[in-house]
């Protein structure tokens, strides 16, 4: 028996082509990212719930669902302010932001935090030294960095996202989908 699409149903189609609850009610959308075919799933209401604060998008509140606090480790206060705009855009009302390595490994002490996006340069402090207790504590995270080599951190952090600054919004939805 075919469940009856509501008017989530019908924006999660539009949203997502092949969208749409099904019979248990769970809203199923398939999308493709990095060539790779994905299959979300989600209680509509969780879906409705991201409507409701204003997500825009299946992507959005697939994220808002699964990261709900998110550390930005970022020198740059004007950078760290435009990622704490988009995360809050895309759901995440959660958003710590630390300066230098003592006030990320101060964060990660106090704080629930879901996931991380790191800067490797913090002001001359290594930002490896965060990634160590990211990484200690089983807490996904994507380095940020301006340098031109991201292979050589592929070698180095095998499996961890890297986002090549600057980045677009995509990139960044991207990576986040990774941590889920």
């Amino acid at each position: 028996m075919k469940a009856t699409v509501g008017s989530i149903g019908l924006r999660a189609r539009s949203l997502c082509k092949g969208g749409g609850l099904d019979d248990a009610g769970v809203l199923v959308c398939a999308r493709t990212l990095h060539a790779e075919r994905m299959r979300w799933v989600a209680p509509a209401s969780s879906f409705r719930a991201a409507l409701r604060k204003g997500v825009r998008d299946l992507a959005s509140a697939y994220i808002a669902e699964r990261i709900r606090h998110l550390l930005i480790v970022e020198d740059s206060a004007l950078i760290a302010l435009e990622l704490e705009f988009t995360l809050n855009d895309l759901g995440i009302d959660r958003v710590t932001h630390a300066m230098s390595v003592g006030g990320a490994l101060a964060a990660l002490a106090q704080d629930d935090v879901d996931a991380a996006l790191v800067d490797l340069m913090l002001n001359g402090e290594d930002g490896r030294i965060a990634i160590a207790d990211l990484m200690a504590r089983s807490i996904p995270f994507a380095i940020m960095t301006g340098l031109d080599d991201p292979d050589a951190l592929s070698m180095q952090f095998p499996g961890v996202p890297v986002l090549i600054k600057p980045f677009v919004r995509a990139d960044l939805i991207s990576v986040l989908t990774e941590f889920c």
